[in-house]
C-alpha cells in the first residue's frame, strides 16, 4: 500500500511545514529533473558529446560521407553510428544517395547537390580519381587514349568508366569510338574539390 511520505511527518512539529512546502517542491524538482533527462534522451544532439551530435557535426563539415567515414571520423562503434544514422533518417534529418561503393549520407537542411556528393566519392578511388584528372585537363578522349595515357588495359578502364555515375560525365559517340568528358558542372566542382583539398 503506498504511504505518502508526509505522513512520516505528521506527529512532528514539522508535519504541516513537509506536507505543505517541502513536499510540493521536492516533488516538482524530482518531475523537472526527469523531464529533462528524458528530453535529453529524446533528443540527444543537444548533448555535444552524444553519437548524434557528433554524426550532424561530421556530416556537416564532410557532406556525403561513407559510413565508414563515418565511424573513423567520429571515432564511435559502426553498431551506434548505423543505428543513430537511420534514426535521424527516420525524423528526416539525414538523406542519402547511393554512390560508387556505398551510400553517402548529408543532412538534409544543408543537402549537397547529387553530381557533388559523386565527385566526392570518385575522388575516394584512385583510379576513378586518375581518370578524372586525366579527363579534366584533356577532355573528349576515349577509353583506349586513358587507358594509353594512364598505362592500364582498356578493359580495366572501361570497367571505371562504366561505375562513374552519369550525372558527372559525358559521353559522346564518335567514329573512333565513345569520347568522355567531365560535365560542365563535374568539371567545376572537380576543380573547386582538388584546389580546396576537401577530403
Amino acid at each position: 500500500m503506498f504511504i505518502h511520505i508526509g505522513h512520516f511527518f505528521d506527529k512532528t512539529p514539522y508535519g504541516e511545514f513537509v506536507g505543505k512546502a517541502i513536499f510540493p517542491i521536492a516533488s516538482s524538482l524530482l518531475g523537472l529533473c526527469f523531464f529533462i533527462i528524458f528530453s535529453r534522451r529524446n533528443s540527444p544532439e543537444q548533448d555535444p558529446a552524444s553519437t548524434t551530435a557528433k554524426i550532424l557535426q561530421y556530416l556537416k563539415e564532410h557532406p556525403g560521407s561513407r559510413q565508414q567515414q563515418i565511424v573513423t571520423g567520429i571515432q564511435k562503434s559502426r553498431g551506434a553510428v548505423a543505428y543513430q544514422l537511420y534514426r535521424l533518417m527516420n525524423e528526416n534529418k539525414v538523406e542519402t544517395i547511393d554512390v560508387p561503393n556505398g551510400t553517402g549520407y548529408y543532412l538534409k537542411q544543408d543537402a549537397l547537390s547529387p553530381p557533388e556528393i559523386l565527385v566526392r566519392a570518385a575522388l575516394e578511388n584512385p583510379q576513378t580519381r586518375e581518370i578524372l584528372a586525366l579527363l579534366s585537363r584533356h577532355p573528349h578522349l576515349t577509353r583506349h587514349q586513358i587507358a594509353e595515357a594512364l598505362k592500364k588495359s582498356p578493359d580495366t578502364i572501361y570497367w571505371h568508366l562504366v561505375n562513374i555515375d552519369r550525372k558527372i560525365l559525358t559521353v559522346h559517340k564518335k567514329r573512333n569510338g565513345h569520347q568522355y568528358s567531365l560535365s560542365p558542372e563535374a568539371g567545376r566542382i572537380y576543380t573547386e574539390l582538388t584546389h580546396h583539398r576537401i577530403p
